[in-house]
């Protein structure tokens, strides 16, 4: 086996592993059942169990639980995309109205899996071979564009 296929089967077999971690709702997931460790997630939508986003941490407890269950648009891109995608709102700087439907909509509609990765690296390298290879579509919203006409053509193909 070649280097290239020995990291591709590493990483499929980390994949593997984050798809059969133990399911957390938004709703229901409590600060205990998050550990404030390092690690990956994917965000599933609660409907069809379609993978929307794929993201990595270094407290997996904050980042989840903190920033994207009950942040703001401003320190959590999943909540900026949920807000375009889900919502359909493009507003640069979120009313406190559009920060409680967002947080109303992650709680009813998705919930996220997560395995723990120490090493800052694997954890980048994993999360970009995760959303190449299963192409989340809120993660293929650009982050921050100067080309408006860009956005709104990956929100409408989705």
């Amino acid at each position: 086996m070649s280097s290239y296929d020995q990291i591709v089967f590493d990483y499929m077999k980390l994949l593997n592993e984050l798809r059969n971690a133990s399911m957390h709702t938004f709703r229901d997931s409590r600060s205990v059942d998050v550990p404030k460790k390092p690690g990956n997630y994917l965000i599933t939508s609660n409907e069809d169990s379609t993978i929307i986003y794929i993201g990595t941490s270094s407290n997996l407890n904050r980042r989840l639980l903190s920033q994207h269950k009950s942040g703001n648009i401003g320190g959590s891109n999943f909540r900026r995309t949920v807000a375009i995608h889900f919502l359909k709102d493009r507003a640069k700087k979120a009313s406190r109205e559009l920060e409680d439907r967002i947080s109303q909509y992650i709680l009813q509609n998705f919930s996220f899996q997560f395995i723990l990765i120490d090493d800052y690296v694997e954890r980048i390298k994993f999360e970009h071979f995760s959303t190449a290879i299963l192409s989340p579509v809120l993660n293929l919203l650009p982050q921050k564009t100067k080309e408006p006409s860009m956005e709104r053509e990956i929100v409408q193909e989705t």
